[in-house]
């Protein structure tokens, strides 16, 4: 479902029931955005959801079923469906590495909005002048992919706010600070799994690494109206990319964000039938292909490491030491399933 159609869908709920939805618990991946909060912030009064993807068993029903019915008030059940996600999973994470979940009051994102416009307001005009703070603190904050497969797309929001604050100086801090409280209003729960996902704060911005990458169908949804989001990445983006920003400047003609594979992710799309991008349609064998290309172009570079579980690039890998490497990990995953 697109999110005008989420709005509009929860908006005929509420009328349907003649009052706000208590509770909407989105048991689903990569929902845990400002965006999306906001979308729906008028028609309901908590929304519970987790920022990354969620493992294929979701939420734990059985274990949360039974305490919300002795819950009192809508944000006692959130707090439980956090809770229980977490416990849920610290023993049991089905490859994953690393899981969120969060939940955030949805009268209190207006004025959270607000204070994010303050902060925005205070950056107008001087983003070349905090392009670098701007940018170090995005890649240095807790980052996920995008509903598409891009990565690094949805930046952690508060972690962002926390590590951009440290950078600068001026009346923007007051701003920061600011926002920083309304974080702590808005979002009433807030749990992680590894050490991975330290830091976040359980609410995501639509942040991409690269202006190729800047998706301007979504200027229209609800938070963009009220808060100038959009407004500051195009400027941001407009202020001249650093080499490795945009894939138009890169000099590695292999866009290390693009490849960016988690090796645990790609055995559980194996094993579901599909790859970032690809639904649960595709031949195996296109997807086997398509893993191929990317682990051939990480061994030809002569860029390639395993940090955490994660392909990445490295820096005076010899070509190859890296070609065993990243061969050997392929051929071992790409022998699942057949």
């Amino acid at each position: 479902i697109a999110m005008v159609e989420l709005k509009a869908a929860m908006a005929e709920g509420k009328t349907t029931f003649g009052k706000n939805i208590a509770v909407v618990e989105m048991d689903a991946c990569l929902m845990g955005l400002f965006e999306v909060a906001y979308q729906i912030k008028e028609s309901c009064d908590f929304v519970s959801f987790s920022e990354e993807v969620e493992p294929m068993d979701g939420i734990p029903y059985k274990a949360i079923l039974p305490q919300i019915v002795a819950a009192t008030t809508p944000e006692e059940v959130v707090k439980i469906i956090v809770k229980e996600f977490k416990t849920y999973y610290e023993g049991n994470l089905q490859g994953f590495s690393g899981v969120t979940k969060s939940a955030v009051k949805c009268s209190e994102l207006k004025g959270l909005s607000d204070n994010f416009t303050a902060v925005l307001q205070g950056l107008e005009g001087r983003i070349a002048e905090y392009r670098e703070p701007i940018k170090a603190s995005r890649s240095e904050a807790v980052v996920f992919q995008d509903s598409h497969g891009n990565p690094y797309s949805y930046t952690d929001l508060p972690h962002f706010i926390g590590l951009l604050k440290q950078r600068i100086s001026g009346e923007v801090t007051t701003f920061l600070s600011t926002l920083e409280q309304g974080f702590g209003k808005a979002i009433v729960a807030n749990a992680v799994l590894r050490d991975k996902y330290q830091g976040a704060g359980g609410l995501a911005v639509y942040f991409p690494s690269k202006k190729s990458q800047l998706d301007t169908n979504l200027a229209g949804l609800a938070l963009y109206q009220d808060a100038p989001w959009f407004n500051f990445l195009n400027a941001y983006y407009g202020t001249g990319e650093v080499t490795g920003d945009d894939d138009t400047n890169s000099s590695d003609p292999w866009n290390w964000d693009d490849w960016f594979l988690s090796l645990n992710r790609f055995e559980n799309r194996v094993n579901e039938g599909k790859l970032y991008g690809f639904s649960a349609g595709v031949e195996f064998e296109t997807l086997k292909d398509k893993a191929l290309a990317v682990i051939e172009a990480a061994a030809r570079s002569g860029k390639h490491e395993v940090i955490n579980g994660f392909f990445k690039p490295a820096s005076g890998m010899e070509l190859p030491k890296c070609y065993e490497i990243v061969r050997s990990e392929a051929m071992e995953l790409l022998a699942i399933n057949l």
